[in-house]
């Protein structure tokens, strides 16, 4: 299964020629979004954005940050930090929800490749 970050989603979104390369990655294959993506596209949308937003979300697999997927975030937060690495809080938190879940990230963003034990589609944008 594919979990499509945040940026990605946007891209979807928006229909951009990058969203079109997000759609081609994950080709039939299973997705899901993260209840943190779901989370943040909504956050984000503008007015005249926010029935496309909420179909998308409606349609789509919701992988729910949950009580294992926050100690797995934690643990990828202490991990980075104590290397003197970090990456935005949300990301780590959806990083978390992918590993639970065994599934593969799909974004445009390169700070989830430091991200021990999370498999990763890093799509240029």
């Amino acid at each position: 299964m594919y979990v499509l970050d945040t940026s990605a989603t946007i891209e979807i979104l928006k229909e951009t020629k990058t969203g079109k390369k997000v759609v081609q990655a994950i080709g039939s294959n299973h997705f899901a979004l993260s209840s943190i993506t779901a989370f943040e596209i909504l956050a984000g949308a503008l007015p005249e954005e926010q029935g496309k937003t909420l179909e998308l979300i409606d349609s789509s697999e919701i992988i729910e940050f949950d009580k294992e997927s926050a100690k797995i975030s934690g643990k990828i937060a202490r991990q980075l930090n104590e290397k003197g690495e970090t990456i935005n809080p949300l990301d780590t938190c959806i990083a978390g929800s992918a590993i639970k879940y065994n599934a593969e990230i799909v974004t445009l963003d390169k700070d989830f490749k430091r991200i021990p034990n999370l498999k990763t589609i890093i799509l240029k944008p």
